[in-house]
């Protein structure tokens, strides 16, 4: 059976949470499925893969430095096998065209600094975690939140991701997996 290998990191947990829901959702397409950290993964890991998702989180507006270096120095294992590309940020959650201009953007960023061209790319809406966040954090995210029309109550967290597109984006995996 071929294993979709998804490698990951993560701020306060929520790429941690789309990553295993995604790998339930590769296992539910009859694939085996592993999670890992980006900085844990060996070359044997990558090697022994039929497949490489990776999935960074954007955090004021760049993705998280350790896929960044991960990928740049892994672009040539990640480019020999079919792979894919998730970003998780709050700027997906929105429609409005700037926006997602804004999160193709992104993309194009990481994939310029990579020099990895993945065959999949999706972005899911992240999560204020505001309970997570240390004060001056919390105060930044629900001034932000505020001038964006969104919610600022700090005393819980909000969760946007579309969970039915990070299972949809498992079936594109599985095609992918077994080319």
């Amino acid at each position: 059976m071929p294993e979709v290998l998804i490698l990951f990191e993560t701020g306060e947990g929520h790429t941690a949470a789309v990553s295993e829901r995604l790998r339930l959702a590769v296992e539910d397409q009859g694939l085996s499925a592993r999670l890992l950290r980006c900085s844990r993964a060996t070359a044997a890991d990558l090697a022994g893969a039929a497949a490489i998702v990776v999935g960074a989180p954007i955090h004021m507006g760049r993705h998280d430095r350790r896929v960044l270096n991960f990928a740049r120095a892994k672009r040539e294992a990640l480019a020999a096998r079919p792979s894919a590309f998730f970003t998780v940020c709050l700027t997906a959650a929105s429609s409005a065209p700037a926006k997602v201009a804004e999160v193709a953007g992104y993309q194009r960023d990481f994939q310029a600094a990579t020099g990895w061209k993945p065959d999949l790319t999706r972005a899911f809406a992240g999560a204020l975690l505001y309970t997570k966040y240390n004060f001056l954090k919390r105060k930044i995210m629900q001034s932000i939140a505020e001038r964006e029309g969104g919610d600022s109550d700090t005393s819980r967290d909000y969760v946007y991701t579309d969970w039915d597109a990070v299972q949809a984006f498992a079936k594109e995996v599985r095609a992918l997996a077994e080319r």
